[in-house]
């Protein structure tokens, strides 16, 4: 293998530093050196000391003079540089004492500028000499220890030397890289292009700017290419051309320059993120009902954001579809479009109802290729949207909601949108708990549901397809051992038919005809817990009204907005197969204050009627025992006893029809 030192370091020019008064006979020899050599001159001792560092090959000093002694300033800068050269400059014959720690010689200023040239080429001559073996190892030590390749290149784009980290760089042996053109190490996509530019620089027509840090491609031995960074720096070499190239592979740089890229990628996400989700939070502060918070929440993720269209639905157990509300963004009709599609709503088994099954944030990366999401596939591909997450609004085992959330790029959702939309969502299904709580002092808002109920053994629907009698349901009390009592109106049929067929069932006991105007009957039955109205009641739901005919059941049910709809629905199916809900709606009444709901009672009284139930409320006629019978009650208003009675049972009709039967009539 060729040595480094051999191959370009002997040419580099001969330095010479001048401390003294003789300066025109100093110039007069560099001139007669060879074209390499430089001179530079000082007029005093510190100077020359302070110029003295590795640039600087030889120091001629006059033997004496104002400058100082020669002898004692070749001295002092040996002191740094040991290996120093020095030529000391004498005006008289004698010849000045040297030390000895270094290549020195003197010359003598009558003996002119061709004495001194040689005198000055001998020492340095003699330097380099002494110190060419133990540079030259120190530089082949250098160069072969380095991490980054260094290879020689000569001006026919040949490698002449390279060093052992040319191996770990190019996957090739050093010795075997010498005498190979340089292409060897180059991808053929890129081969004519660098013999193009090497040529160019060889000719003197380098590129603009230096060949420092430049960005490339190697290729590697195996074939695969290898991102290198290139720095070509040239020398001359007994009159040969040598150019040094240093490529350092960047493969680790460039893998921490695309994981920092990645990481200030998803800090400026996570801003953008974090700053719709402070404006959604501040939304959600300001918002005074469940209807401003949807509608806040899908302006402000449709804003400025990183997401394009969003919006907020429940579901409709009915329908088995989630029912949008309210969305925002630019992208009128999406919803219609997709509620058209011949394959159904989007909701019912797309990612928002999922996410209402499951309670859990559902994506689709990208719209695209996703096979659960094809049936909406061209609606939001014609509007841009190529990914979308559904997220549940959960608050306390209670779910208010979803909002879907649309994205213009693919894969638009990370692990870390996931959990920060997770959280967003019971962060909403918190403020709408919240203003649903506050809206309950004011307003009562409930859920209407009706099922339609055909079941061989459920009593009602039974009784109805074996005989073809119409049954209503008047009302339930409780008895004192807290067994439900219906109390159902019957058509059709006798009450032997109905004693029959109560008997044979589970779920009705204790029968007993209450009242038969000819054309109806009122029975009461001591109901079993495996009802409808017992399940209903269960969940917190009340039995508003059921009508049975010809075998077929309507009941509807009324609960609150906030209980758990899905949980009713699941229990009823679970006990009753043939039950199916086929209606929800959603009803908000204003609730009376205590004085107004009295005056609303007592408006429905004439005076008279008012009057007379008052009077016997005040005497104490319904104490027991009474205070004042009928009579004197009557006596103390003016009127007959039978018109006291007439108005006083008026009343209470009234009265009790209003609560029990929530007659508004």
């Amino acid at each position: 293998m060729s040595s480094t030192l051999s191959l370009f370091d002997r040419s580099r020019r001969t330095a010479v530093l001048y401390a003294g008064r003789h300066t025109d006979l100093v110039t007069a020899a560099a001139d007669e050196l060879d074209d390499s050599t430089t001179l530079t001159t000082v007029s005093s001792a510190d100077a020359a000391l302070d110029r003295v560092d590795g640039s600087v090959d030889c120091l001629v000093a006059d033997a004496g003079g104002p400058a100082g002694e020669g002898t004692d300033l070749l001295a002092a800068a040996r002191e740094e540089r040991p290996s120093l050269a020095g030529v000391l400059l004498a005006d008289g014959d004698g010849t000045p004492s040297a030390p000895d720690d270094g290549p020195t010689d003197f010359a003598r200023v009558d003996d002119g500028a061709g004495a001194l040239a040689r005198r000055i080429r001998h020492v340095v001559a003699a330097r380099r000499e002494r110190a060419s073996v133990p540079e030259e190892l120190l530089l082949e030590t250098i160069v072969q220890r380095a991490n980054d390749a260094v290879l020689v290149v000569t001006a026919e784009n040949r490698i002449r030397f390279a060093n052992r980290a040319a191996e770990d760089v190019f996957g090739r042996d050093p010795e075997e890289l010498e005498g190979a053109p340089v292409t060897t190490l180059i991808p053929p996509a890129y081969r004519q292009a660098n013999d193009e530019g090497f040529r160019r620089y060889v000719e003197n027509e380098p590129p603009e700017g230096e060949w420092q840090d430049v960005a490339c491609t190697a290729l590697h031995a195996d074939g695969h290419e290898v991102p290198v960074s290139l720095s070509v720096h040239e020398v001359v070499h007994e009159g040969d051309r040598r150019f040094v190239a240093i490529l350092r592979d960047v493969t680790e740089r460039r893998r921490q320059k695309r994981e920092l890229k990645r990481q200030r990628d998803e800090l400026a996400a996570l801003n953008r993120i974090t700053a719709v989700i402070r404006d959604v939070a501040q939304g959600l502060v300001e918002a005074s009902s469940r209807g401003e918070i949807e509608a806040t929440v899908c302006e402000r993720l449709a804003g400025d954001g990183p997401y394009a269209f969003a919006w907020v639905g429940g579901a409709n157990l009915a329908e088995d579809t989630v029912e949008p509300r309210v969305d925002a963004g630019d992208y009128e009709g999406y919803l219609t479009a997709v509620s058209d599609t011949d394959n159904g709503s989007i909701c019912g088994e797309g990612p928002a109802g999922t996410a209402l099954d499951t309670e859990e944030v559902t994506v689709v990366q990208d719209v695209a290729t996703d096979e659960g999401f094809e049936r909406w596939r061209d609606p939001a591909l014609a509007r841009g949207f190529r990914s979308l997450v559904a997220v549940p609004l959960v608050y306390e085992r209670t779910v208010y909601g979803v909002v879907v959330v649309y994205s213009t790029e693919p894969d638009g959702f990370d692990d870390r949108d996931r959990d920060v939309l997770a959280e967003l969502g019971r962060t909403i299904g918190h403020a709408i708990a919240a203003v649903e709580r506050k809206q309950a002092l004011v307003t009562d808002e409930r859920v209407e549901l009706e099922f339609r109920l055909v079941d061989d053994d459920h009593f009602p629907t039974a009784v109805s397809a074996e005989t073809g009698a119409s049954l209503r349901l008047e009302g339930v009390t409780l008895a004192s051992d807290d067994t439900p009592l219906a109390y159902v109106a019957v058509s059709g049929v006798d009450a032997e038919t109905i004693r029959e067929a109560a008997a044979d069932a589970d779920t009705a006991k204790d029968v007993k005809l209450i009242d038969d105007d000819g054309d109806e009957l009122l029975f009461e039955f001591a109901a079993a817990t495996d009802t409808v109205i017992a399940v209903l009641a269960e969940y917190g739901a009340t039995t508003e009204s059921m009508v049975v005919e010809d075998g077929e059941g309507r009941i509807v049910a009324d609960v609150s907005a906030g209980a758990d709809i899905r949980a009713v629905v699941d229990a009823l199916e679970a006990e009753f197969p043939g039950i199916e809900l086929v209606a929800q709606r959603t009803e908000r009444r204003a609730v009376e204050t205590e004085r107004q709901y009295r005056k609303h009672l007592l408006d429905r009284l004439t005076d008279r009627q008012r009057t007379a139930l008052e009077t016997a409320y005040q005497s104490g006629y319904f104490e027991w025992p009474r205070d004042r019978t009928a009579e004197e009650v009557a006596d103390s208003l003016g009127i007959a006893s039978p018109t006291f009675h007439n108005h006083l049972r008026i009343a209470q009709d009234k009265l009790l029809r209003f609560l029990f039967e929530d007659d508004e009539d």
